[in-house]
């Protein structure tokens, strides 16, 4: 499977105690997570994002309205963006 090695997965890591702190519930903390590592994993294709992948998300269950607000912004920005950028981005947001 895949190794836990790319800048995105780094920083899932980093910030997961802070996320899980935040969290109402242990529901609330896996699908923030999972909501990062499928943004971070767009970020690292986004030669091949497109609206299914946004579907997708949405399709695997909703966020809070802050945190869909979040990553909608996100994902408007990385079709342009370089992984560094959104990586950093994702890194002063959190």
């Amino acid at each position: 499977m895949a190794e836990a090695s790319t800048p995105c997965e780094s920083i899932v890591s980093s910030y997961i105690t802070d996320i899980a702190a935040e969290a109402e519930s242990k529901m609330a903390f896996r699908m923030s997570r999972n909501w990062l590592l499928f943004y971070c994993c767009c970020a690292q294709i986004k030669s091949r994002i497109g609206v299914r992948c946004w579907n997708a998300a949405h399709f695997n269950g909703a966020l809070t309205g802050v945190w869909q607000q979040y990553f909608g912004a996100l994902y408007a920005e990385v079709k342009s963006a370089d992984e560094d950028v959104v990586v950093q981005r994702i890194e002063t947001s959190i």
